[in-house]
């Protein structure tokens, strides 16, 4: 099973996770809320990767 990502998707995935992270730390400080940036994009990335895990997995079942 080959996977359709390119180096685009790459930069892509790296750019939302940096967006993510910035912005995560940035409502930190302003807010005062501790880790929750942080905490929020692991279950971005959780629920981002674990998506695609599936959809793979069911590509390549049906193959």
């Amino acid at each position: 099973m080959l996977r359709k990502g390119t180096a685009a998707t790459t930069g892509i995935w790296l750019a939302s996770v940096g967006a993510h992270l910035g912005l995560g730390l940035w409502i930190d400080h302003a807010a005062g809320a501790g880790l929750l940036g942080t905490t929020s994009l692991y279950a971005y990335l959780a629920i981002g990767l674990g998506t695609q895990n599936l959809l793979v997995r069911g590509r390549a079942a049906a193959l």
